[in-house]
């Protein structure tokens, strides 16, 4: 809406993008994939976006490649007591894969920023009753975009040694996944000149830069198609967790207002500097290109 006015004197077109179902699961889960795949995206000089964060500000950071894998046991019903060797408990084969994912952490490779973490949803209904049914779902990160596809496998590999030792059946189905980002260091030499200009602090970008990444979002998958950045706002001291209740209660009052103001700012600013600088837009596309050739 702030760019409209000036949109004239300046050229070009700015599209406003909703994107949701970022972290959902399903068909519809990571909708900017789909999007991405689906041309949304093609002719677009530059994309951009902003998310808030406990803390002070990061003009850029890198993202992991996650994928899900969802596991479900099927066993047998029993009398816990009376009846137990006639059984075939699906919640032991839910625990031992759990333990076996995190038996395996200590061979995992430290260079491709590894995170495995996984939660079991069902393991029965009465404690004296033996589950005939479990399910678990674990997410598979990486800064590392091949190696996904060998942590899959491997929790593929826990679930199905549960399997066998327990006398369960399984079924294993992982997700399509989301890609690690793709960096673009001219953009966020714009975003800091952005928040220079208004006098906002935020982190350094070598010392970030050095910092392993910690979470993952369809918008890196965007960032393999367009050159993309993805600014983080802070809102408040770094004294809560993000994605929590209380974080979430932070971002209703005057510091939430003020993160609002700031993404505007910074989204349209760094948006006007985009449009109205070719030379800017041909350093980010060289940029762009030369990571693309490396990946």
């Amino acid at each position: 809406m702030a760019l409209s006015r000036v949109m004239e004197e300046v050229g070009g077109e700015v599209w406003v993008v909703g994107t949701p179902a970022e972290e959902g699961h399903g068909p519809y889960g990571g909708a900017k994939v789909s999007m991405a795949e689906g041309g949304v995206f093609d002719g677009v000089d530059v994309c951009l976006m902003v998310h808030p964060m406990p803390g002070t500000s990061i003009a850029s950071t890198g993202f992991l490649a996650v994928s899900g894998v969802s596991i479900e046991f099927e066993g047998r019903s029993a009398h816990a007591a009376a009846d137990a060797h006639n059984g075939a408990n699906a919640l032991n084969a839910a625990v031992l894969t759990y333990m076996a994912v995190h038996a395996n952490r200590q061979q995992l490779r430290r260079d491709a920023d590894p995170v495995i973490h996984g939660i079991i949803t069902e393991g029965g209904v009465a404690s004296n009753v033996i589950p005939d049914r479990a399910c678990l779902r674990f997410g598979v990160r990486s800064s590392d975009d091949g190696y996904i596809p060998e942590l899959v496998e491997m929790v593929s590999n826990c679930a199905r040694g549960a399997a066998l030792a327990t006398g369960c059946k399984v079924s294993i189905e992982s997700s399509r996944g989301l890609r690690s980002s793709i960096p673009n260091r001219v953009l966020e030499g714009v975003i800091t000149d952005v928040w220079d200009f208004l006098g906002h602090p935020y982190q350094d970008p070598e010392e970030v830069a050095r910092t392993p990444p910690g979470g993952s979002t369809d918008f890196a998958d965007v960032t393999h198609v367009v050159p993309g950045i993805h600014p983080m706002i802070g809102v408040g001291d770094a004294d809560v967790a993000m994605h929590s209740a209380e974080f979430a209660e932070r971002t209703l009052g005057a510091e939430g207002d003020q993160a609002v103001l700031l993404g505007i700012k910074t989204l349209g600013l760094a948006a006007l500097e985009v449009l109205c600088d070719e030379a800017l837009r041909k350093e980010v596309w060289e940029e762009f290109r030369r990571r693309k050739g490396g990946v």
